[in-house]
């Protein structure tokens, strides 16, 4: 069912993007009295992960028919193996860290849906498709948001866990920073269509006001919180263009998917953005970039 309202659409996109930005600003705000366990951020994960895995599974039902149950279970132990290492329930002797745990969980999810369709086999044809579908998934809301969520582990000099907050939080900020710039430059300035057939409002114009944004993003948040693991200025507006661009690539990703499905957004969960999946694309990509960055 639509949601009706009497806003206008840039209206409603404001409203319901600033009420997304300040649960979100919250629910991390409050989690950090409970470090390194972060309860609510996991929560949160999850439910996003595990939301845009059943969006995900109704753009591919016009492929083929992935077992869901199966699918989301696997997601939900993916994101939720990165707080494993960090809850003192594994032996001492277990040196596993956050990617030891993901990864190996990721081999025994397709291992899984390699299995599942040995059993369910009955005659030729769809087997392939249905063993990768589910390893697409598993790679797509599995192990892409976990290089965001690792973010949150990071630590300043000072041994807390505010550097890692900082850094999850200038992710975010600059990943949709150049949403937003290249949204408003495109409206006002675009008239080159970047990739008319994947997203036919996308134009190089948009592309450029959003990287201009997210790299002046960058900047400013080093500015105003200097204990994001930045070393210079340079390197945080850097962090902004590069982050900011594979988003744009992470938009597109998505793009691929729902043209594929014949379809324009992946759901109309959210007013005027569509789906969990529509509002979480640019930063799946976006993480990795991100990750290598707080890495050095």
């Amino acid at each position: 069912m639509r949601f009706h309202h009497s806003l206008s659409p840039l209206a409603t996109r404001i409203l319901f993007g600033s009420m997304m930005i300040a649960f979100c600003v919250t629910l991390l705000y409050f989690d950090s009295a409970s470090d390194p366990y972060f309860p609510r951020f996991l929560g949160l994960a999850l439910a996003v992960c595990l939301l845009a895995g059943r969006e995900m599974l109704t753009l591919l039902d016009a492929k083929t028919a992935c077992p869901r149950g199966p699918t989301l279970f696997f997601i939900f132990l993916l994101v939720a193996g990165n707080w494993l290492p960090h809850t003192g329930w594994l032996p001492p002797f277990a040196k596993f860290d956050s990617w030891k745990v993901t990864g190996a969980l990721f081999v025994y999810a397709c291992l899984g849906a390699w299995l599942l369709e040995m059993a369910r086999f009955q005659s030729p044809g769809q087997s392939t498709l249905r063993i990768a579908l589910p390893i697409l998934i598993f790679f797509y809301l599995g192990i892409l948001p976990s290089f965001l969520i690792q973010l949150r582990w990071l630590r300043g000099a000072d041994g807390s866990y505010l550097a890692g907050l900082l850094a999850l939080g200038v992710t975010i900020a600059v990943t949709k920073g150049a949403d937003i710039g290249a949204y408003f430059t495109g409206r006002i300035f675009g008239k080159h269509r970047m990739s008319p057939t994947l997203s036919p409002k996308k134009t190089w114009e948009g592309l450029a006001g959003g990287l201009v944004l997210s790299s002046l993003l960058g900047w400013a948040w080093f500015r105003l919180f200097p204990q994001t693991p930045f070393c210079c200025d340079g390197m945080a507006a850097a962090f902004g263009f590069c982050t900011g661009l594979a988003g744009v690539f992470g938009d597109l990703g998505e793009s691929l998917l729902k043209r594929d499905a014949n379809l324009k957004d992946a759901s109309n969960t959210v007013p005027e953005f569509g789906g969990i999946l529509d509002i979480l694309d640019s930063l799946l990509f976006a993480g990795p970039i991100a990750w290598l960055f707080f890495l050095w």
